[in-house]
């Protein structure tokens, strides 16, 4: 159990040193909130994550919370591919293999909502209602 509180402390300190919430520039006019090694989190990137994670990125603690917790996730993924390489391979592997079934979903779910038809007009619903009047 110490060996995995020295984990989340290590964790901490490494996001810590390297989160930089520095409101800097890169590219064009994109802003980089955090960074841990090589991995940069932009503004744009953080506010999609934050949206579809059910944060609401106009609450400043939530969006301080965020931007730590992608700090710590970074930091856990350096430590595991440096110190546990088999680990790492395992779980970036799964990654891809997820990726696909979630660009597989996010297709369906593209093309049904352009095949759903969702004006009904009044005809339709009388029409209806005086077919399945039992």
């Amino acid at each position: 159990m110490n060996k995995f509180f020295k984990y989340i402390y290590r964790a901490g300190f490494i996001a810590s040193l390297f989160c930089l919430c520095l409101l800097s520039s890169c590219g064009e006019n994109e802003t980089i909130l955090a960074k841990v090694g090589d991995v940069e989190l932009s503004e744009n990137d953080a506010q999609t994550l934050m949206k579809h994670l059910g944060y609401n990125s106009q609450n400043k603690e939530e969006y301080n919370k965020f931007i730590q917790e992608w700090c710590e996730n970074e930091a856990f993924k350096n430590e595991l591919k440096m110190e546990y390489p088999e680990r790492w391979n395992l779980i970036r592997l799964r990654s891809e293999s997820f990726s696909g079934e979630l660009a597989k979903y996010h297709i369906e779910e593209i093309e049904l909502k352009k095949s759903l038809d969702t004006i009904v007009s009044r005809a339709e619903i009388e029409a209806y209602y005086d077919s399945h009047k039992d």
